[in-house]
């Protein structure tokens, strides 16, 4: 009896571990094994509808101008997985369903004008609860979506859209949608076309300020614009070209160039060492002095300095001081050697030769006058018959009759030279030439 009770006990003991392990499988396992097989079919199912929403995205880029001209409002231009393997945007062999046998088929719809609206529906096969769907809308990413009361909904709530706008068309509660006007985390139901659609510039237009979100715009050609604005630094390696007026609080040359050193173009603006600004003037580095091109100027030296030429009578050459030459196109400077420069009279009356005319040249000259003077022949004061003069400079008026003797003519220490003249320094009269 005590083996008998033994046994039983054992088999006892037996039972008892089966039925816990059995537990332990039913609610542990079970549930486990069926949780990563859910997952694992979740993302191949959204792995796959990637890829097709993929070359979806590729085709329409490719082909808007055919989409443009076919798809209208109520009239979609239909994308299938055959479509899309037979030009090349997916590879031979790809399977034409998913996981859960469902097929794909994109419409693409044209609401206004250059507007593409496209949506992948997955058709057919099993048939997936709410939240499986949405589990693989999740996998998808921000454009995957499911279809819930008729209404195409994005994952996690992100986007909404009613059936009406495709057609009505739909395939049921549960199933699975990727929404071809979702990119890039934001709305986007109008394309822009990185390439040029003929006959639909709008499709290369933008339509609304364009955010680059505090990133650059790298390798740029040629950027035509109406304003730019900045409030940092406008850094460019080449010229900066204006067709009107260029406008700042300063200018400030940052090349440092030598007076007289070739330059090309006439125009170009530099600094010398010590800041001041200079100019390329007929090819060669000048100072800017703001004088007016055919100033004359007094000049203490006989370096003559650079964009002045000696008024000595010298020819110029026109084709290089061309603003010289518009003032004397004989191509000749006025000669000013040792001469004094008088204003022209220009009707005043101070100059007695009327008529002058601008660098006319005028001889010296004096002034026409009269010296009154007699001959005393006796020293006893008489009343002459003529009155004399004979005191240079006096104002006594002196009546002889006779007087022996001469006038004397000559009157202190007089400076005498063989021309009339001021007192005077000697210097070099220029004129500026550009």
């Amino acid at each position: 009896m005590k083996k008998i009770k033994r046994g039983i006990a054992g088999i006892t003991d037996i039972s008892t571990e089966l039925v816990i392990v059995l537990i332990f499988t039913v609610t542990i396992v079970f549930p486990t094994v069926n949780w990563m097989v859910n997952e694992y079919r979740a993302y191949i199912a959204a792995d796959h509808a990637k890829q097709v929403q993929t070359a979806v995205n590729k085709y329409i880029s490719d082909n808007a101008t055919a989409i443009a001209a076919a798809a209208t409002p109520t009239v979609p231009y239909i994308l299938t997985v055959p479509v899309l393997i037979s030009n090349g945007y997916l590879p031979n062999g790809f399977s034409e369903t998913n996981i859960y046998s469902a097929t794909y088929r994109t419409m693409i719809y044209q609401p206004v004008n250059g507007k593409l609206s496209p949506m992948t529906f997955l058709t057919g096969g099993a048939d997936l609860t709410i939240s499986q769907a949405s589990k693989i809308a999740t996998k998808i990413g921000a454009s995957g979506g499911y279809i819930d009361n008729g209404i195409a909904k994005g994952a996690g709530g992100g986007w909404s859209e009613n059936l009406a706008a495709f057609g009505g068309f739909n395939p049921g509660d549960g199933h699975v949608v990727v929404a071809g006007f979702y990119q890039n985390g934001a709305i986007s139901n109008d394309y822009l076309y990185r390439k040029a659609v003929p006959g639909k510039p709008e499709l290369n237009t933008m339509s609304t300020a364009l955010n680059m979100g505090g990133y650059d715009i790298n390798n740029a050609g040629t950027v035509n614009t109406g304003n730019v604005s900045a409030t940092g630094n406008i850094t460019g390696g080449g010229n900066v070209v204006a067709m009107n007026t260029v406008q700042g609080q300063y200018f400030y040359p940052t090349k440092i160039v030598s007076i007289g050193v070739p330059c090309s173009p006439n125009g170009l603006i530099g600094r010398d060492n010590a800041g001041n600004s200079v100019q390329c003037i007929n090819g060669r580095f000048a100072k800017s002095s703001g004088v007016p091109v055919g100033t004359i100027a007094i000049w203490g030296s006989y370096n003559i300095p650079d964009g002045w030429l000696e008024c000595n009578g010298q020819g110029f050459n026109t084709a290089v001081y061309t603003e010289l030459a518009a003032i004397y196109p004989s191509g000749a400077v006025p000669d000013f050697r040792g001469a004094f420069l008088r204003g022209l009279d220009r009707g005043i009356g101070r100059d007695v030769s009327p008529g002058r005319g601008i660098l006319s040249y005028q001889a010296d000259a004096l002034q026409d006058h009269t010296h009154i003077a007699g001959t005393e022949t006796s020293l006893h004061d008489n009343v002459p018959t003529t009155s004399t003069r004979n005191t240079p400079g006096g104002e006594e008026e002196r009546d002889y009759n006779d007087r022996t003797g001469s006038v004397n003519t000559s009157w202190g220490g007089a400076r005498i030279s063989s021309e009339t003249r001021p007192k005077n320094f000697a210097v070099i009269y220029i004129i500026k030439a550009n």
